[in-house]
């Protein structure tokens, strides 16, 4: 059946009230979809962690697992153009100016298509110079054969893909992610049996990452297609909407958002390559499954994203009181569902890994302690970025990113060699709680004030 999406209401003709209601309707529509998006990656994931396990090792899936987090940093590869559409998007449609819209993806489409092109030129001039399987502390000789060309799939599925990340910027602009949620999970859901395929036939780990990366890939190609065929024709990327000065304010928005997102994957993303250089792949292993039970709670938090288009359309019409009670309500909310979460993280979740992936993998009680925390660091920061990544909060967010990244990232190091698999969660969650969340709260109550 498919998901309901929300129909735009022509909100030039709207009071206050009514703008307010429709933006509830719409938060409420994108973050129900949003929560059956993630619950259908979060059950095709509890299924594909213990298949590919089993099917290649723990050192191997230490490497996958490294992998994949490394995805965040070649997302980067969009220089933040994703994000700075968003803002346009959500701009122009509080504007009501479809014109600013069109030119705005012209602009980032073609941006996207030359950035795709310089990271497979990037990835095939890297691909026999670098000593991937020393990096990634590999030392059986089948895993080491397998780090290059893994990396090498994964490199060219997300330069490929590049272009297509338009669709979902768009939809997210217009609170409009219903849609792409749909095609997100029918490409997990693709992933999974193709994953399943690729053990059947006894392939390794770069098929495993093929399978994985590309079946979401060709769903977004998709969802790109029915997006600028079909519902928004007038938005189709044309060479003739290119415009200089357009392409000049994405590129200098997004980088700000790509210099977050690179503090990011440092700050919090970093962990599996701290642990593997220190501790060697096989102890990701059990970082890995850990984490990736505790982003379950990312299930509870789906309206939190869907709260950024409507925060920046808001704030474009000047309806700064209803960003200000949309960000208590929405901050209270999703810190308590964060404790409750916690509370049976630790309560039951070593029960659970035994029951999910065997006795293969038997992680530490200080490393589900840390993920719990982290559940709660998460939740807070989350409503904080949402706020802050409207256009003139971007700089002040990206001061408290690089001041809690770098100092998070300097705690790893120390805390890992002491602490094992644990240090670097705890790491984040000391570093982010002290230099992100504490001033970034007094930072938003201060320029809501102001307003």
């Amino acid at each position: 059946m498919p998901m309901p999406t929300p129909t735009p209401l022509p909100y030039s003709a709207l009071t206050a009230q009514a703008r307010s209601h429709e933006r509830y309707r719409r938060v409420a529509i994108n973050s129900s979809a949003s929560l059956m998006g993630k619950a259908v990656t979060a059950l095709v994931m509890l299924m594909t962690i213990p298949v590919v396990l089993e099917h290649v090792g723990r050192e191997l899936f230490g490497l996958w697992a490294t992998l994949h987090s490394l995805i965040g940093l070649l997302v980067l590869a969009d220089l933040g153009i994703g994000s700075a559409l968003v803002n346009a998007i959500a701009s122009s449609s509080g504007r009501e100016d479809r014109a600013a819209a069109a030119k705005a993806v012209s602009s980032a489409f073609f941006l996207l298509v030359a950035q795709g092109l310089l990271l497979l030129l990037a990835a095939a001039l890297a691909y026999g110079r670098v000593e991937w399987a020393s990096l990634f502390g590999l030392g059986d000789a089948y895993a080491r054969q397998q780090a290059a060309p893994a990396l090498l799939t994964l490199a060219c599925i997300i330069a490929l893909q590049l272009p297509f990340t338009l669709v979902f910027r768009v939809q997210e602009g217009y609170q409009e992610t219903a849609l792409n949620n749909l095609w997100q999970s029918l490409g997990n859901v693709a992933g999974l049996g193709l994953l399943l395929a690729v053990v059947s036939i006894g392939l390794g780990l770069p098929w495993v990452v093929a399978a994985l990366a590309g079946a979401p890939s060709v769903a977004m190609a998709a969802n790109w297609l029915v997006q600028f065929s079909a519902r928004r024709r007038w938005l189709r990327p044309r060479w003739s909407l290119l415009e200089r000065k357009e392409t000049g304010a994405l590129l200098r928005s997004g980088l700000f958002f790509s210099g977050l997102a690179a503090l990011t994957w440092l700050g919090i993303y970093s962990d599996p390559l701290v642990i593997s250089r220190l501790l060697g792949s096989d102890a990701v292993a059990e970082y890995a499954v850990v984490q990736r039970l505790a982003l379950l709670a990312h299930l509870f938090f789906a309206f939190i994203t869907a709260l950024w288009p409507a925060y920046g359309e808001a704030f474009a019409r000047g309806d700064v009181a209803w960003v200000r009670r949309t960000f208590r309500r929405s901050f209270v909310a999703s810190v308590a569902c964060a404790l409750l979460f916690a509370l049976l993280f630790v309560s039951f979740g070593s029960g659970l890994i035994s029951l999910w992936v065997g006795q293969g993998v038997n992680p530490p009680p200080s490393l589900l302690y840390g993920f719990a925390g982290f559940v709660v660091l998460a939740a807070m920061m989350g409503n904080i970025a949402v706020l802050m990544n409207v256009e003139h909060l971007v700089r002040s967010q990206f001061t408290l990113m690089a001041v809690g990244a770098f100092a998070a990232f300097a705690l790893k190091l120390p805390l890992c060699a002491e602490w094992g698999v644990a240090g670097p969660v705890w790491a984040s969650v000391i570093a982010f709680g002290l230099c992100y969340v504490v001033p970034g709260l007094f930072l938003v109550r201060a320029h809501l004030a102001r307003i």
